[in-house]
């Protein structure tokens, strides 16, 4: 089976062919693979049983909202709030109901507040409750939110609180993405440069992982849309993942291709029969990679069962 595929990949012109096949999916692809990290949704589901997962239902039922998360618009001015720093918190506050996914908002300075007002009143804040959306859609009402506090001179005003504090984090594990493609890129391809001592070899195995990724993640973008929960946690695994294993894959191949070319006279010949040498160590680790990522799914964390799906498909 190994043979026939390596013959048809290294035909004359079938090999166009699977080349010009790829390159359509990555023209393709490579739109979609720019949304992923906008579809991601943090679920930290809770097992089954669980004291938190109780309370957290006792909450919904007994208390409707009472789950729910929240934000803080904080204020401060040295000396005491003044009146018009009460009107533009009280302004702040009417302007955040309508704000997406924001549900209830309780504004200090009024009865039963005491609490949300220091003892000097030199400081209050608001609370905003949050319903649970996509990255995407939570930086955006987030924005809002900062844009929206403040408005009088020597009234500093902050946002702050659970979600904000998980957006954040959220935000720069996304940021890190990026470093972390580029970090691992560079090593690779010093790696394979100090190994091969070849710039084509080098690069072949990089550019294989780009477009596998890319294609990749334009698949799962759409799977997404559709149901599949992401998070991004798993988008950051997922690009390791594939550098890693695709990069072992490609060396493989490589070390078998070099040296089946003392054996042929030409590279497609080599290549052809290079394929059904790797081939067997290529599948059995790959066949170890998914076990593994299978193992997963015993895990009783929402968070980390999404895991496994999402690379699978990959």
């Amino acid at each position: 089976m190994l043979g026939r595929l390596a013959s048809f990949v290294t035909g004359r012109r079938s090999r166009w062919a699977t080349i010009g096949f790829w390159l359509v999916l990555f023209v393709i692809s490579l739109p979609l693979s720019s949304n992923l990290p906008s579809q991601t949704k943090e679920q930290y589901g809770r097992p089954d049983g669980s004291q938190s997962k109780e309370l957290g239902h006792l909450l919904a039922v007994r208390f409707p909202g009472g789950d729910a998360t929240e934000a803080l618009l904080v204020y401060r001015r040295a000396g005491g709030l003044t009146p018009a720093d009460h009107a533009v918190i009280l302004a702040d506050a009417r302007a955040a109901r309508s704000v997406p996914l924001v549900g209830y908002v309780s504004a200090p300075l009024g009865r039963g507040t005491q609490g949300q007002v220091s003892a000097n009143r030199d400081v209050a804040f608001t609370v905003v409750s949050f319903s649970q959306g996509t990255v995407k859609q939570t930086n955006s009402s987030l924005d809002d939110l900062r844009n929206l506090a403040g408005g009088s001179p020597g009234l500093d005003a902050h946002l702050t609180g659970t979600i904000p504090l998980l957006n954040d984090l959220t935000n720069i594990i996304k940021e890190a993405d990026a470093k972390l493609l580029l970090a691992t890129g560079l090593l690779v391809l010093l790696l394979l440069l100090l190994i091969y001592r070849s710039p084509i070899l080098a690069f072949v195995p990089l550019i294989v992982v780009f477009i596998s990724y890319s294609v990749t993640t334009g698949i799962l973008d759409l799977l997404v849309k559709v149901g599949l929960p992401v998070s991004s946690n798993a988008t950051s695994l997922l690009l390791v993942l594939m550098f890693g294993v695709g990069t072992d894959y490609c060396l493989l191949l490589v070390s078998r291709y070099r040296h089946t070319l003392h054996e042929h006279e030409g590279a497609p010949e080599a290549l052809a029969s290079a394929i059904p040498l790797a081939g067997p160590a290529i599948i059995a680790s790959a066949l170890t990679v998914i076990a593994a990522i299978l193992a997963i799914l015993a895990s009783s964390l929402t968070l980390n069962r999404a895991f496994a799906p999402f690379v699978l498909t990959s």
